[in-house]
């Protein structure tokens, strides 16, 4: 957990995880691995 430490928020992260929520719903075809790489992408640019 020593990653997130910069993070500025927890509304931040939460907001990151109720997007991948919204898309695991919205997009049925995707895998749960795309998913993943997609919010690890997103959460790298919010850990700077």
């Amino acid at each position: 957990m020593n990653d997130y430490k910069s993070i500025e928020s927890k509304e931040e992260i939460i907001k990151v995880l109720q997007y991948a929520y919204q898309q695991g719903t919205e997009r049925e075809n995707i895998s749960m691995m795309e998913l993943i790489d997609e919010m690890k992408e997103k959460l790298q640019l919010l850990i700077k």
